[in-house]
């Protein structure tokens, strides 16, 4: 039970991707037999999804909890965090993974409501992020450097089935005459949002790769291609809004530009994962921080 309420990352990834495939069963199936008015089957797929939700969000808290408990105080925390580039990112990526899952869980009901498959592989590109985010945040808690390179590796590897996934993503708004909403105040904060997110991203991956850290260059890759998608889905959706007789196949091609980028930044990381590993590339790793301490 002890390991069930503190997980091990390697039990906890496990139990992600057992999720995931639930998931990707559950949407098959209701998709397929027309399961979404009959009640019995949404009572016990809604009770699943609830409970392992609320478990998910529990393992959370609990991994914040560790994380932040050899800073002491408040003060102490936050000096930390304005002075400690690797901490301050370990914080921006775990609350980035808290939006991710936050958004799987709004498309995996969006997509069975609608029984829309634009919805159905937004919540795989989501949960792929979160997965690959809480396995980087849990090796926080291992100083030995093999693990900080297995992050790195999982992370380009992630990177490349999320720009795929785009490129699937992009296919279903041709083929299926994907729709947007027409709010235009919340369009706004979205884009606002969007932007800021896209610059830090940018940001931050130029400033790890210029101090070669790969621990900092793993949480940046996620970063990088989670921005692509909410970029794509700004372009598809603006013009729609603000413009008459646009419409979303107009613009899809960008998804191809932004899959593409995506899948060369994960190939990218791949070539210098070799490099770093061969020693042809010199990568420096962060060491001597209270989460390390605590192994």
């Amino acid at each position: 039970m002890k390991k069930l309420l503190h997980p091990t990352y390697g039990i906890l990834i496990i139990e992600l991707l057992v999720f995931l495939a639930a998931v990707d069963v559950i949407l098959l199936v209701s998709s397929s037999l027309s399961l979404q008015k009959n009640i019995p089957y949404n009572v016990c797929c809604g009770i699943f999804t609830l409970l392992y939700l609320i478990y998910l969000l529990y393992v959370l808290i609990d991994f914040a909890l560790r994380l932040l408990k050899p800073y002491g105080t408040l003060k102490e925390l936050i000096y930390k965090y304005f002075h400690d580039i690797y901490f301050r990112r370990i914080c921006n990526s775990y609350v980035g993974s808290l939006v991710n899952f936050g958004m799987s869980v709004f498309y995996i009901v969006y997509a069975y409501v609608k029984d829309a498959q634009f919805y159905a592989l937004a919540t795989q590109f989501f949960l792929i992020a979160f997965i690959g985010r809480i396995y980087l945040l849990y090796n926080t808690f291992n100083s030995r450097y093999e693990k900080r390179m297995r992050g790195h590796f999982l992370a380009s590897i992630l990177t490349v089935i999320l720009g795929f996934g785009m490129l699937a993503i992009t296919a279903v708004c041709i083929v299926k005459h994907f729709t947007v909403m027409k709010n235009d105040i919340l369009l706004l904060a979205i884009a606002l949002y969007t932007f800021i997110k896209f610059i830090s991203a940018i940001v931050s991956f130029i400033s790890s790769r210029r101090e070669h850290n790969i621990q900092l260059l793993s949480y940046c890759v996620l970063s990088l291609s989670l921005a692509f998608y909410s970029m794509f889905m700004l372009v598809i959706t603006m013009p729609v809004v603000f413009a008459e007789g646009e419409t979303v196949k107009d613009f899809t091609f960008f998804g191809f530009i932004f899959a593409a980028a995506i899948v060369v930044i994960g190939v990218g990381n791949l070539i210098l994962h070799h490099r770093v590993k061969t020693g042809k590339v010199t990568f420096v790793d962060y060491v001597n921080s209270p989460a390390d301490n605590q192994q």
